[in-house]
Order: structure tokens, then sequence, then C-alpha cells
């Protein structure tokens, strides 16, 4: 497993966030944007076994998720996500003797089924 972090420090990450990046870009919006997402636990696993299993028959042997920040359209049809932050998860496949290790693996579709938090949730206690 990789590295956890402590609470406080994702505090701060939390903070160091909201103080650099939300000022530039409510600026650039003229309005808050989405900077937390929500999946449950089920959905998040039902996609990562899919993602294992996909990546088995195709002989992947390290897969693993890389995840995207991206942005709907200001045309979007559903006005909760018009021209609002979302993330979605993406597919990966370890290639050796590459200076990229893990590189898109285009032949699994993408995730992107999140709850964004609007306005933004703050992580507090």
């Amino acid at each position: 497993m990789g590295k956890k972090i402590s609470t406080e420090t994702a505090k701060v990450l939390r903070k160091n966030w909201q103080d650099d990046r939300d000022p530039v870009l409510e600026k650039h919006l003229k309005r808050k944007d989405i900077s937390d997402f929500w999946f449950s636990i089920e959905e998040l696993e039902q996609y990562l076994n899919e993602v294992k299993q996909l990546s088995e028959e195709q002989g992947v042997v390290n897969p693993g998720i890389r995840i995207f920040f991206g942005c709907y359209s200001k045309n979007d049809n559903q006005p909760d996500r018009k021209d609002r932050a979302t993330v979605f998860l993406a597919p990966t496949k370890e290639v050796r003797n590459s200076p990229v290790k893990q590189l898109n693996n285009y032949s699994i579709d993408p995730y992107n089924d999140s709850n964004g938090g609007h306005p933004p949730n703050d992580y507090l206690p």
C-alpha cells in the first residue's frame, strides 16, 4: 500500500488548495468551483474489479489508476454540471523499459460518476 498521510497533513493540503487555487479559479470563473469529489466504496470496488479483470485479459501485469482533473462543457445539458470541474479515473498499464512507467490504458474506459461538492466542502473534523 502507498503512503498514508495524517489528518493534520490532509488539513494543511486542503488549506493550501483553498488559499492558493480557490482565489485564482474564483477570479477567472467569477464563482466558486467544485474541488472535492465523492465516490462510494461499492462503486470504486466495482470499477477497480472491472479494471483488474480487463487488465488481466489484456496481459497487463501491474495495472493502476491515474486521476485526472477535467471540466464539463459550458454547453452541458445538465445544469448542475455545466462548466464545473470533475475528476475521472483512468486505467494505466505498466510499460517496462520506458521512462514513463505507467501509461494510460486506452483499451479500458475511464470512470466519471462522482458527486462533486457544490459549494465545495471543507476538510474539517
